[in-house]
């Protein structure tokens, strides 16, 4: 048989197959999906953030720091302390008026000062308020060795032993009030003290549970020879004496009153008796009652008229014995009053006033006493 192949017969190259490809594998590892995917949430989260945080500083402005101011801010004036101011705690705001209100802290020193003020405050509602009703006035009559007695007589000694101003104003019982009414007394008024003597009655006034000791004394520079000192007891359980009562104070001197003839109501402290001066428009005796006026030095005098038509008249009539002057010429009885007066608009005199009101018997009054209503 023949091995040659016959010519219709190719020979067929023989064809290399592509090595067989490697499938990649299929098995699964968790832990190693979990990290990645947390990788991935913190990655995003913190970009996230920091594109939040550059938006809000350029939409937010920015703040400087400004350097504590070292000039002393400008003061405002205090408000007076009240009675009802009951305490003070330190660090508290402290009371301001005025256009500006500053936050200011009550000091340790200043709260000390409102707690003294507090304390010294006199017993009983009648200082506050006018009573609804009249209360029960008694006048008793001190001894020499009574403990009330020797008490107000040793503080009347320490405020004359005392020679400062600021001193002597502590042994009042409105003493907060009183260092200026001082200065004004004694240097621009040239007002005196009282000149009395060692000798001396006294009396206790009670009214509801309010307690005043009053000590007179025998005076040669008033013109009633007489000179009483008020002392009223205050919640410390002591007395303090009342100043303005005891030398007759009045915010007016006397000749600057006659000067300036004020037609608003001024409260001045005088010693009255039965007059009998009309002239300028009060001519008209029928119709006005003249009472004289003088000053507690006894330099100063002026005339002060009441219609008769209204009561004050009447009782002035009985308790400054216009009869003996009816009769004399002249009436030797004198009171001591606290008497609001105004001047005539226009004023022909400088001496001839109206009488609004009057506190009688006494220089001592309480505040609802003098308070002007508008």
């Amino acid at each position: 048989m023949s091995k040659t192949p016959p010519d219709e017969f190719s020979f067929q190259q023989p064809t290399l197959l592509s090595p067989a490809r490697k499938e990649l594998s299929t098995s699964f590892h968790p832990v190693s999906s979990f990290l990645g995917l947390l990788s991935g949430i913190i990655l995003v989260s913190g970009l996230l953030s920091l594109a939040w945080y550059f938006a809000k500083n350029e939409a937010s402005p920015v703040l400087t720091l400004k350097a504590p101011e070292t000039s002393v801010p400008q003061q405002t004036k205090e408000a007076p302390v009240s009675a009802a101011y009951n305490s003070a705690v330190v660090g508290s705001p402290k009371p301001m008026i005025g256009s500006l209100f500053e936050t200011q802290k009550v000091s340790l020193q200043e709260a000390a000062m409102m707690d003294v003020f507090r304390i010294n405050q006199p017993v009983g509602k009648i200082y506050q308020s006018k009573p609804l009703k009249e209360l029960p006035t008694k006048s008793i009559p001190l001894q020499p060795n009574a403990p009330l007695y020797l008490e107000a007589q040793q503080l009347l000694k320490h405020y004359q032993s005392e020679t400062r101003l600021e001193s002597k104003c502590l042994t009042s019982n409105q003493s907060e009030a009183t260092l200026e009414q001082m200065k004004n007394y004694y240097v621009f008024q040239n007002g005196s003290e009282p000149l009395i003597s060692q000798q001396s009655r006294g009396f206790l006034i009670t009214m509801g549970e309010t307690q005043i000791v009053q000590l007179d004394f025998p005076c040669s520079n008033r013109p009633d020879g007489l000179a009483s000192a008020f002392f009223h007891r205050t919640r410390a359980n002591s007395l303090l004496l009342d100043w303005q009562a005891y030398v007759g104070y009045s915010s007016l001197s006397w000749p600057e009153y006659r000067r300036t003839k004020p037609q608003t109501p001024i409260w001045l402290r005088a010693i009255a008796s039965a007059g009998d001066y009309y002239n300028y428009e009060f001519s008209d005796k029928a119709r006005y009652l003249c009472v004289k006026l003088t000053s507690p030095d006894g330099i100063h005098k002026i005339y002060g008229y009441v219609p008769r038509a209204v009561k004050l008249a009447d009782i002035l009539i009985k308790r400054l014995n216009y009869e003996q002057l009816d009769l004399t010429g002249s009436s030797k009885e004198m009171m001591k009053v606290v008497v609001k007066t105004t001047f005539h608009y226009p004023a022909e005199s400088d001496q001839c006033v109206n009488i609004r009101g009057i506190i009688l018997d006494r220089w001592f009054h309480f505040d609802w006493e003098t308070e002007d209503k508008p």
